[in-house]
């Protein structure tokens, strides 16, 4: 079983960045490898995504309010903050993939762009009734954008009493979605689109940094994220006729995840630690933004707007895509992404100090961390 150990901050942000890095591969093979799609890597890597979104999201929100109340800066200022920083992550990439793919004549974008400009192409899949072949997987960047519009206001405005409550709330939201779309026969492209429907994982996410933040524990939280993980793969297949299956298995995979990212945050050592710093897995984390977003346009441009000729084995097109991919990828994260990152400099965090890092020293507990120095969901 991988063990962890107290890291230096740095060792926090690089760990957190391989769970990135295997989130997106796992998508990647889903979707490059249909003869792996019975193992649901691809769900599996979404959900990842999304606690690890609502993890860091609710960790650096709970910090920045922190420090509008020590240093008296209004929470407007606060909220402009997140959102400027937000904003120049993902919006400029975005909308440059969403204009290329346009000018190169693609129809799913061209039929669909005042939905996917709006981040709510999750809403123009349920209204269709199939996810598009080239952008099927915009929904899940619709879904976080819905839940960046929401959020900051409840973590920065709300009374710090009900800040648990809502976060229980949104645990709790999603199950009880599910369960009665499956009554209502809406068990189709809604029932995995709908924002209420993924928000248990951003909610799981934000609950451990909830706890992290408030220095407080869920006796065995961690040991049950661990056992799920393990637990969740060899059950899975006896489970998948009946319904609470499908009302619940979100949640409890969501739950396992904390474990990962938990211990990602901590620093795994050992063998899995080797894994987790490999240098590799770190930069495909870094630009896996990039590599999600592009990765199903990559067999429309290469197969459609290229010509070129499909490889017969399958293992020869999956590898080739996701070479393609990584590469497409890292050239925007050099050329257009870090260079517009850049720009965050003008909107640092309330009260943050100009370092990146805190001394190491100044840090013996994951419970002392702090979001805005450590681990930056803009970076």
């Amino acid at each position: 079983m991988p063990t962890t150990t107290r890291q230096p901050p740095s060792q926090y942000m690089l760990q957190l960045d391989s769970l990135r890095a295997l989130a997106v591969l796992a998508v990647l093979i889903h979707h490059f490898y249909p003869a792996s799609g019975s193992l649901g890597l691809g769900y599996y890597g979404v959900r990842l995504f999304f606690v690890l979104s609502g993890f860091l999201i609710t960790g650096i929100l709970l910090d920045s309010r922190n420090r509008t109340e020590q240093t008296g800066q209004g929470k407007i200022s606060a909220w402009c903050q997140f959102y400027a920083r937000r904003a120049l992550r993902i919006i400029p990439v975005y909308y440059v993939a969403l204009l290329l793919a346009m000018v190169a004549g693609n129809t799913d974008v061209l039929s669909g762009a005042w939905w996917y400009a709006t981040y709510t192409s999750n809403l123009l899949f349920i209204k269709l009734g199939f996810y598009p072949s080239t952008t099927a997987h915009l929904w899940s960047l619709a879904v976080e954008a819905q839940f960046y519009l929401i959020w900051p206001f409840v973590m920065l405005c709300m009374a710090k009493q009900l800040i648990l409550w809502a976060i229980a709330l949104t645990i709790v939201a999603a199950p009880v979605y599910r369960y009665f779309a499956i009554l209502g026969s809406h068990a189709g492209v809604e029932f995995y689109t709908f924002t209420l429907s993924s928000i248990d994982s951003l909610g799981w996410g934000s609950l451990l940094a909830w706890l992290i933040h408030n220095k407080r524990d869920i006796p065995g939280l961690q040991s049950t994220g661990r056992g799920l993980l393990l637990f969740l793969p060899m059950v899975t297949p006896l489970l998948m006729e009946t319904t609470y299956f499908y009302v619940f298995d979100n949640t409890l995979l969501s739950l396992a995840f904390i474990w990962l990212v938990a211990g990602a945050a901590k620093g795994f050592t050992g063998p899995v630690g080797t894994i987790m710093n490999w240098k590799p897995l770190l930069y495909i984390g870094k630009i896996s933004y990039g590599v999600y977003l592009y990765h199903l346009f990559m067999p429309w441009v290469l197969y459609g707007v290229w010509g070129i000729t499909k490889p017969e084995h399958i293992l020869v097109n999956m590898v080739m895509l996701m070479i393609s991919t990584i590469f497409v990828a890292s050239l925007s994260w050099h050329v257009l992404e870090k260079p517009i990152n850049r720009l965050k400099k003008y909107f640092p965090y309330s009260g943050a100090t100009p370092e990146r890092h805190k001394s190491p020293a100044s840090h013996h507990n994951i419970r002392d961390w702090d979001f805005q120095q450590n681990y930056s969901i803009t970076k």
